[in-house]
């Protein structure tokens, strides 16, 4: 026989296999629309680390009409009385990544890997998928709160931003969205979620502008607020759709479970060292790294089988604001539009 084949095979472990850095558009934008909505914060849930509070937010509602008269004075009428109105928040909604079941024995046919590398990797994957759960999750949250336009009657509205044959950007679109919020008194530059119609506007806008030098891409930058996500056509189960909101019209919170005095002492967790020490359970908490959202993370290592099970959840909610502009009721800064779907060119036929 030949001694060649007496050779063992050489193995070679691929950690970050999988791809687990994309982050949803969709959930990009609402998390951008968090950072500039300061009206309320992820304090104001949990003031105590670990401790869930109610938050009970008091506020002034617009003044929406004035009828005073130069001829009247403070003796003679008696006023409009001015008292704050309620509302209240709690944070109810969860999402969970699957039971990660990690068994020591897998671990020992890692030659190149360490035990806390390859657990870091399953990690990820994990992650990923969670991701992309939570972000499904928050966009059917924030579809289901869309409100009516300043009509008070229509919920949902046309707005075309690209040719459906040619896919030509079309400004018209934009100016109709952009006009519901100066309507409503509201963002003069609102956020939009939008399938297949954003994307190719986008891609085609900069090309919209020709000057003696040709091409014009000074106006690319007018729609840096618009994300392109097909997860909004599954939300609203099928159809062109676009949903138009002024940030600080809600807002997303999270809360942690384990945090505080509700935490283990380990504050980085290393499942070798975890092993090493004996440690059969661990709560805390473990950073994202693409969204920077912090996940509670539950792990457990049972001796008798020599396995570790893991799962991370992230506490949320949307905080959905009281109207802050005299619109009609129903009316609460978050819009539905439809587009037009776009058609897939056909060549054309010799004859």
């Amino acid at each position: 026989m030949s001694f060649a084949n007496a050779h063992q095979s050489i193995q070679r472990t691929i950690v970050n296999y999988a791809k687990t850095n994309y982050l949803n558009p969709a959930l990009l934008a609402i998390l951008l629309a968090a950072r500039q909505n300061n009206r309320i914060t992820a304090e104001d849930t949990g003031r105590e680390a670990g401790k869930k509070r109610k938050l009970i937010l008091n506020y002034l509602p617009p003044v929406c009409a004035s009828t005073g008269s130069c001829a009247t004075n403070l003796c003679d009428v008696d006023g409009n009385e001015v008292e704050p109105l309620q509302k209240d928040f709690l944070v109810g909604k969860c999402t969970a990544s699957n039971i990660i079941k990690i068994t020591l024995d897998n671990n020992r046919n890692l030659d190149n890997v360490t035990l806390s590398e390859w657990h870091l990797g399953v990690f990820a994957n994990e992650m990923q998928a969670a991701r992309n759960k939570l972000a499904l999750e928050v966009l059917t949250v924030l579809a289901a709160n869309v409100g009516k336009f300043p009509d008070g009657i229509a919920t949902v509205k046309k707005a075309i931003l690209a040719d459906p044959k040619t896919g030509a950007f079309s400004p018209l679109g934009k100016a109709l969205i952009e006009k519901v919020f100066l309507d409503t008194q509201m963002t003069n530059t609102p956020m939009v979620i939008g399938g297949d119609s954003v994307f190719v506007a986008q891609s085609m806008q900069s090309a919209g502008g020709i000057d003696q030098n040709g091409v014009n891409r000074g106006a690319a930058t007018s729609l840096n607020n618009y994300f392109y996500d097909g997860l909004i056509n599954q939300v609203f189960a099928g159809g062109e759709n676009l949903i138009a909101f002024d940030p600080s019209m809600f807002k997303f919170v999270t809360w942690n479970r384990n945090a505080g005095r509700f935490a283990t002492d380990d504050r980085d967790f290393n499942p070798q060292t975890a092993f090493q020490n004996k440690d059969t359970f661990y709560k805390g908490s473990i950073v994202d790294p693409v969204t920077g959202l912090l996940w509670d993370l539950n792990a457990k290592f049972d001796d008798c089988t020599d396995t570790w099970k893991y799962q991370f959840k992230l506490e949320w909610d949307m905080f959905f604001m009281p109207a802050d502009s005299c619109t009609k009721p129903g009316v609460n800064g978050i819009f539905h539009f439809e587009g037009c779907e776009l058609i897939e060119p056909t060549c054309p036929v010799a004859v």
